[in-house]
């Protein structure tokens, strides 16, 4: 559950798709919906960027992107002041890379 305080923008994305809208929150959070505002779902990809096999989550199938079991995870908090974590286990065990602290 994400509590809002405020929306504070809502702009259509044509840019994008003719059916995409974005709204703007306070705390600070981007929703995005493809059904012209009917509903909207929080874009995670400003929380955290995930590699699978050195491919960006986002320019393969999203969240639906199939994970095998030897599979290599990187997830990287995009935070100011964050560091990169590495899992090459499906998440059971997470690494932080040699200079990344």
């Amino acid at each position: 559950m994400f509590l809002l305080n405020a929306v504070w923008a809502i702009e259509p994305a044509s840019a994008v798709g003719p059916e995409v809208v974005y709204a703007g929150v306070d705390p600070a959070a981007l929703f995005r919906s493809d059904d012209r505002g009917e509903t909207f779902r929080l874009n995670q990809g400003l929380f955290v960027n995930v590699f699978v096999d050195g491919e960006n989550l986002r320019s393969l199938s999203g969240l639906d992107t199939a994970i095998g079991p030897d599979a290599e995870v990187w997830i990287h908090p995009a935070l100011s002041g964050g560091r990169r974590t590495n899992s090459r286990d499906r998440g059971a065990a997470l690494e932080s890379p040699a200079g990344s602290a």
